[in-house]
């Protein structure tokens, strides 16, 4: 049986006229987080010792509150080691997964990172900037082929890493990899905050063989688009523009060959070309699409293997009249690095 979080009741404000709620539960003080409680009729931070002064206005609208009561918690436990949390909530996730995922140590360390800056910031530096964990994993420059994050904050009861783990996982990250097959690898990191709540943040994603050089999915993406009003600006062609919604139908084609195994303008399910266009309401005058799938030698760079993406494809009568006719004014690219390396290319016109 699960116990009890132990809680008291402290003072709250709630003002009648625009419900704007203000709870006095902790001192909000520089580097201060201490539960406020009523002693002998005066508002104090048991923390700090300092006084609290009790609010009587709204500070929206400036009605007079309403006082009341609210419980507030109390941490009195002995805390669980925030790394064996960690490693019961990565078990925990991998269990949920059909498919084997194994934990990485860098994603489980930018992870960790983005929890210890998180709490800092909540609790104790609220100027402080934290980037968004997205902001931070993108920073490090992984070669993932797409990955999924998640940051909660719950206040478990259990006492052990497993229990706090399971109780974690059944309130917030119950879906978090169930419908996922893609995914190779799961990074957790964990911290308490002052309250006794513990902030999780996970990160799932496809980790991919280094690409040599300077060469990304987005750089190739650029270069290509380079590379292709270079070929056309050659044979007199107008430049063709780069529209962020082709792109976008480029990349999950390009993600769909490399996830689902195929090499081809139709899919598997029978989806076309045309097909992806109207899916996304996409209203250009005319469909075309050049499809490559490429591998980056160790002394490659992004400029050379576009030159070659593209190249190729004025070899192929077929993608060399796409890439040439006159009636399209727009394009979008997408790359997306499969399993074994191969860059799965994609090339929408309108």
């Amino acid at each position: 049986m699960s116990e009890r979080i132990p809680t008291v009741e402290t003072t709250a404000t709630v003002c009648p006229e625009c419900g704007t709620r203000t709870p006095a539960g902790h001192h909000d003080g520089e580097r201060c987080d201490g539960l406020v409680l009523e002693v002998d009729g005066t508002l104090t931070c048991i923390e700090c010792g300092v006084g609290i002064k009790r609010s009587t206005a709204c500070p929206q609208c400036g009605t007079t509150l309403d006082t009341g009561t609210t419980p507030a918690i109390v941490s009195l436990r002995d805390q669980v080691a925030s790394t064996d949390i960690e490693a019961s909530l990565t078990r925990r996730l991998r269990s949920s997964t059909a498919t084997s995922v194994e934990n990485d140590e860098m994603l489980s360390a930018i992870a960790r990172s983005h929890a210890d800056r998180t709490v800092e910031s909540d609790y104790f530096d609220s100027e402080s900037q934290v980037p968004s964990l997205s902001e931070e994993l993108d920073r490090e420059s992984l070669a993932t082929g797409g990955y999924q994050l998640s940051t909660v904050e719950g206040y478990p009861t259990g006492r052990t890493s497993d229990a706090i783990a399971n109780e974690l996982y059944d309130e917030f990250l119950s879906d978090f990899l169930a419908r996922q097959t893609e995914f190779t690898h799961i990074g957790v990191g964990a911290r308490w905050n002052p309250r006794g709540g513990v902030h999780a943040s996970v990160i799932a994603a496809k980790r991919l063989a280094q690409l040599p050089g300077d060469i990304t999915p987005s750089r190739l993406e650029r270069e290509i688009h380079t590379a292709t009003n270079n070929r056309r600006r050659e044979h007199g062609c107008s430049r063709l523009s780069y529209d962020t919604h082709l792109a976008s139908i480029a990349a999950n084609h390009s993600r769909a060959m490399a996830s689902e195994h195929f090499f081809a303008h139709e899919a598997p399910d029978g989806t076309t070309t045309a097909n992806r266009y109207q899916e996304v309401d996409y209203s250009g005058n005319r469909a075309g699409e050049n499809i490559a799938k490429q591998y980056a030698t160790t002394t490659g760079d992004a400029e050379s293997v576009a030159a070659d993406v593209v190249d190729g494809w004025m070899d192929s009568r077929g993608h060399r009249e796409n890439i040439l006719e006159g009636g399209f004014t727009n394009e979008g690219i997408g790359v997306f690095q499969a399993s074994d390396g191969a860059l799965l290319v994609t090339q929408n016109f309108s």
